[in-house]
């Protein structure tokens, strides 16, 4: 591997682009066409990957010309593999999915099992992508098995943090903490650094999800440490901008936003450079959250629509272009704009598994990007939330309650300080109690899952709320009952009184 490759593996693109374009002058001067057609490639990969869209496609036509010119097969179908990649970039991914398909086959024919391995991860990563989260997986996984067959560990660990993240995005958050978490592990017994922090990161995001702030914390600064160390230009993009997401949770303070701050600049500058696409629209989300924060809508406006360009065929990352749109819209005042982005924002979410459906909700509950979420939820009509909610309300003609993390979760947003830590626990309690026939529990028997804690954990989840003034659960006076108190509908809490609590809901209450 030479100095150009070592940058690019690095994620440095503005430092191996003129070597590659300096070797590129010599070789052309002695005519080593192969050698040209080779460089070109790598040239072109490296405008694909720093998102120059127009310089790649100029480059790999000229490599596919020289291959040909040279009848270099190998070359002419690595070259397609580039164009491939080029064409789901712009946007035609049918024909990206029928190159590659196409490709996979004649791989397979040759008995090339590199080319084949790295084709079928490519297509796992554009099924992702492209939200077709079963196709991702097998592939995903065909992919894996047949880079630790030709013995590329790298690409096989690769695989592996794609079949993490297909896990992640489907809202599968034990499978994909396992998984992470076993990753960390190895990684951790091979001594490999850069392993290690990629590890750590994703494992990371899956704890931040699962509401394990401290956990995510402390992760994402050791990943941070390992690069730093490294000179991991692109990985270190990925740590500012998890580093900063933690820190703009809800309640959180004016230092902190203000350290959120300089972590997305310094993001936004290097991925820049770097060209990583999906780290840029996430840099961007976070930028126009912060924006809408300090009151600049028009400014979190500009970033919705630059996350919208840079997310191009990154399907959930441009429905939250969608929301961040809709929001600054709304603190805008330009009821119009907002209803619109409300329209997309709902059919982009009624189309998605009601787990991954929770997931994207559970990101704008946690950014503070859902003013009005129940309402837009039920305009829906076939949403995935509704569809939740109506299930769980039919369960039983005795059920007069229904309890969704999803909706618990909005009800942390902008209320009291909390142990952020402590919410998975919080979650569970409530669980426990609401899915009870009688709504009460002994708590000597919640004491043998949740420890002696658990008046403390119903003092955290009524504190959470207090602004609402009404507790969600209470300790029994005799200090012998954990019981219900309070109705959750659709993140909102209505009081449980006489008739109300013997009525039998099936379907959700009317705005």
């Amino acid at each position: 591997m030479n100095l150009a490759e070592v940058f690019m593996e690095m994620g440095r693109y503005n430092r191996a682009r003129p070597l590659l374009e300096a070797n590129l002058e010599i070789l052309r001067v002695v005519r080593a066409e192969r050698h040209v057609a080779s460089t070109l490639l790598k040239i072109g990969i490296l405008e694909l990957e720093s998102g120059s869209l127009k310089r790649a496609a100029s480059a790999l036509d000229e490599a596919l010309d020289c291959f040909v010119r040279v009848e270099d097969e190998h070359g002419m179908a690595g070259v397609q593999v580039a164009q491939a990649t080029l064409l789901h970039r712009t946007g035609n991914r049918a024909g990206a999915r029928v190159l590659m398909e196409g490709l996979l086959v004649e791989a397979r024919r040759e008995g090339s099992a590199l080319d084949v391995a790295d084709i079928l991860y490519r297509l796992a990563s554009q099924a992702l992508e492209e939200g077709d989260l079963e196709t991702a997986r097998t592939r995903a996984g065909e992919a894996a098995r047949a880079f630790d067959a030709v013995g590329r560990q790298r690409f096989a660990e690769r695989m592996r943090a794609l079949l993490i993240r297909v896990a992640f995005v489907a809202g599968e958050l034990a499978v994909a903490d396992e998984l992470a978490s076993e990753e960390v592990a190895e990684a951790r017994a091979r001594s490999d650094p850069r392993g290690l922090a990629m590890a750590l990161t994703l494992l990371a995001e899956v704890r931040l999800d699962q509401c394990r702030v401290d956990e995510a914390f402390r992760l994402t600064t050791e990943a941070l440490r390992l690069r730093q160390r490294s000179g991991d230009q692109r990985g270190l993009v990925a740590s500012y901008r998890l580093l900063a997401d933690l820190l703009i949770q809800p309640g959180a303070s004016r230092a902190d936003r203000v350290k959120a701050q300089r972590l997305v600049s310094r993001g936004l500058e290097l991925a820049q450079q770097q060209g990583v696409a999906v780290e840029r629209a996430h840099l961007h989300l976070l930028q126009g959250v912060l924006s809408l924060s300090v009151g600049r809508p028009q400014e979190a406006l500009s970033h919705a629509e630059e996350l919208r360009l840079t997310s191009e065929g990154l399907s959930d990352l441009g429905v939250l272009s969608l929301k961040l749109a809709q929001e600054a819209c709304a603190s805008l005042g330009d009821l119009d704009r907002q209803g619109r982005y409300r329209d997309a924002w709902v059919e982009q979410m009624s189309q998605r598994s009601h787990p991954r459906a929770r997931r994207l909700f559970d990101v704008t509950a946690r950014l503070g990007l859902d003013s009005s979420p129940s309402c837009e939820w039920r305009a829906a009509g076939r949403s995935a939330l509704v569809s939740v909610d109506r299930a769980l309300l039919v369960e039983t003609h005795t059920v007069d309650l229904t309890v969704d993390r999803v909706n618990l979760r909005l009800l942390f947003r902008n209320r009291a300080p909390i142990d952020l830590a402590a919410r998975p626990q919080v979650l569970d309690l409530l669980d426990a109690v609401a899915s009870s026939a009688t709504r009460r529990l002994p708590v000597a028997r919640l004491e043998k899952r949740f420890g002696r804690n658990v008046a403390h954990v119903v003092d955290q989840l009524n504190a959470t709320v207090a602004s609402s003034g009404r507790p969600v659960l209470r300790v029994s006076g005799d200090g012998g009952r954990v019981e219900l108190c309070a109705d959750l509908r659709v993140g909102v809490i209505v009081p449980r009184s006489g008739r109300e609590q013997r009525k039998t809901r099936t379907s959700p209450p009317a705005d």
